[in-house]
């Protein structure tokens, strides 16, 4: 489940890339009978296979990376002391039932096992926090594919790029001549690279 998590998390920010190049229409008065513009017959519209995008875009792999490692860490941790605090409140409501601990025993028990729980709910603050931080970094990553598909355009003139994956969507086929899936994942690893050098 964490993984489809994960998957979601980032596929939503690269499933929007519906993305309309704004491109001057120089013949817009050329009209044929069927209503459609001449000059839309020569529209360029490209894809990108958004499956692909995701599994090889190394920003995204980073940042799932990051995420899940932290998540992992903490979900490791949560669940040994989670599983350690009902065990010992099995025990200490064992003892109560039978009349084995005092009173006063007993309110620092239940004070220790309060002060246990806030450190669980704690805990998972902190992981819904790293999802939270995830999240918020699909809006980069959005703004990085939409600003590199901004510079493609100014240089190839494309009028669409659609995106594409095999789990279907709203393109339904895509011809493989039309697919410029390659030169922005190498045009945007390059960029993530240059300006994150491995250590």
């Amino acid at each position: 489940m964490k993984k489809t998590f994960f998957k979601s998390l980032l596929f939503g920010a690269i499933s929007v890339l519906a993305v309309a190049c704004n491109s001057s229409t120089k013949n817009n008065s050329n009209t044929q009978n069927d209503g459609v513009s001449s000059s839309s017959k020569s529209l360029k519209i490209m894809y990108i296979n958004a499956d692909t995008l995701l599994a090889n875009y190394q920003y995204v792999l980073d940042v799932k990376k990051d995420a899940e490692t932290q998540h992992n860490q903490i979900q490791t941790v949560y669940e040994a002391k989670a599983q350690k605090l009902q065990s010992d409140y099995q025990a200490y409501q064992e003892k109560v039932s039978k009349g084995l601990i005092s009173q006063n025993d007993a309110k620092k028990t239940e004070a220790d096992l309060m002060s246990r729980k806030q450190e669980l709910d704690n805990l998972q603050a902190k992981m819904n926090d790293i999802m939270d931080s995830a999240q918020k970094k699909n809006v980069d990553i959005q703004k990085k594919v939409d600003d590199f598909l901004t510079r493609l355009q100014k240089e190839k003139h494309y009028d669409y790029v659609l995106t594409y994956t095999a789990s279907g969507g709203s393109v339904l086929y895509a011809n493989d001549s039309l697919d410029i899936t390659k030169v922005v994942l190498d045009g945007l690893n390059a960029e993530y690279n240059k300006s994150n050098p491995k250590k």
